[in-house]
């Protein structure tokens, strides 16, 4: 019996000794990913905001500098008084950068990346970018809050800096769906799908929003994770400026 007892105390150390070096690993992969986003903010300033304007409009980028760091690199996405605040890639498929950061090192944080499918991101009709629900509140974790329209009402607008300079986007839309659904449909074949997308994704809305649509919008898509695999949460906005 005394060295059962004593087998088991070794098996609980070395399990508790596994667990405890799994979550380093796991806390420093998520402190060197913040670290890395936020060495990446430099290349921002807010520009001063203008009056009397229903958005706030106050992102400036250095693009060419990014571009140089990262050819894949095609605009910066900012929701103001959120973490949401970086640099969008896209790569060659939607695998590369759930893992790889904007500087490409393996790291759980991933990167916020446009779908490899969409063409141009000013010109496509619906741009879709994902991100990862960090368990810290990083990345696009903070999205999910959407599901609360007071949340909503504060945090309406998205501004997404690109070649053409900044655009606004205003949120007409967000939901539970489908890993899988129509909701992640990218390009329409002709007005009566577009119409179609338009109306079908406002009406699975969490609560409406009463943002105007029509087939000359440009629609942003952004999506997370929600713990299960067969969904995710996503948001739509349509482009004000």
């Amino acid at each position: 019996m005394k060295y059962l007892k004593h087998a088991l105390f070794v098996v609980c150390i070395t399990v508790f000794a596994f667990s405890v070096l799994n979550l380093s690993g796991i806390f420093m992969e998520y402190h060197n990913g913040e670290n890395e986003y936020s060495e990446l903010s430099e290349f921002t300033y807010e520009k001063p905001k203008k009056e009397n304007t229903e958005w706030v409009d106050d992102l400036e980028i250095n693009y060419d500098e990014l571009k140089a760091i990262n050819n894949d690199f095609v605009g910066w996405i900012k929701i103001n008084d959120t973490p949401v605040n970086y640099p969008v890639v896209h790569g060659k498929n939607n695998e590369y950068y759930l893992h790889h950061t904007f500087y490409g090192k393996s790291n759980f944080s991933g990167a916020i990346f446009m779908n490899a499918e969409n063409t141009d991101i000013d010109l496509d009709q619906n741009v879709i970018i994902y991100g990862h629900n960090m368990k810290n509140n990083t990345m696009f974790s903070s999205i999910r809050k959407y599901v609360d329209q007071k949340y909503w009402e504060q945090h309406k607008f998205i501004q997404l800096y690109t070649k053409t300079g900044n655009h606004i986007y205003k949120i007409y839309s967000a939901y539970t769906t489908g890993s899988s659904s129509d909701s992640y449909k990218y390009s329409f074949a002709n007005d009566e799908s577009f119409q179609a997308y338009l109306d079908k994704t406002k009406s699975l809305s969490d609560y409406d929003t009463g943002v105007e649509l029509n087939l000359n919008s440009k629609i942003l898509t952004l999506s997370t994770c929600t713990g299960d695999s067969a969904t995710r949460y996503v948001v739509h906005a349509v482009r004000v400026k």
